[in-house]
C-alpha cells in the first residue's frame, strides 16, 4: 500500500512539474529581429558614425575565418558569397550601397530581410566579437568582394 501512495504522489509531482513549464514560452536568446524597412536613416546607429573608423584588414580577415565565412564564403541563408563559383558582385554592391552603418547595425543587431527572408544573425554568431571586430570583418569581405561603400 506504502508503494502505491509514493508512486502515486510521485506522478502527481511530476504532473505537476510538466504543467508548470507549460507556460507562456519565451522568445529564444539567439531569435533575429525582423525590420520592416531598411534605409539608411532609420537602421544608422544613431550613436556611432562608423564612417569615420578605420579598418584593420588583418584583423577582418581573422575573424572572417573564424565566423563569417560559415556563411559568406559559400552565400547561406542568402549571404553574398565569396566562393568563385557563387561570387556576384551585385550581390555585394547593393548591400554596399545601403552604406556602413546600416551594414553594422544588420550585423550587432541581427537582420532579417522581410521580403527575401534572407538572415543575417545577431553578430553574425560571433558572440565575443567588439563592434571594431565587426567593423574590420565587413570592410575584409567587401574589399575581397570588390564592392564600394557609397558613404
Amino acid at each position: 500500500m506504502k508503494k502505491i501512495i509514493f508512486y502515486a504522489l510521485m506522478l502527481s509531482v511530476f504532473a505537476f512539474a510538466i504543467s508548470a513549464c507549460g507556460g507562456k514560452k519565451e522568445a529564444p536568446a539567439n531569435e533575429v529581429k525582423t525590420e520592416t524597412t531598411t534605409t539608411p536613416a532609420e537602421t544608422a546607429t544613431a550613436a556611432v558614425d562608423y564612417t569615420k573608423w578605420t579598418p584593420n584588414f588583418e584583423n577582418g580577415k581573422k575573424i572572417y575565418a573564424k565566423t563569417c565565412m560559415t556563411c559568406h564564403f559559400a552565400g547561406v541563408t542568402g549571404a553574398p558569397a565569396l566562393q568563385p563559383e557563387k561570387y556576384k558582385l551585385e550581390d555585394w554592391q547593393k548591400r554596399a550601397d545601403m552604406g556602413i552603418n546600416v551594414l553594422m547595425t544588420h550585423a550587432i543587431n541581427g537582420y532579417t530581410n522581410p521580403v527575401t527572408k534572407n538572415l543575417m544573425p545577431v553578430k553574425g554568431t560571433c558572440v565575443t566579437c567588439t563592434e571594431q571586430d565587426l567593423f574590420d570583418a565587413i570592410n575584409y569581405m567587401y574589399r575581397e568582394a570588390k564592392a564600394v561603400f557609397k558613404n
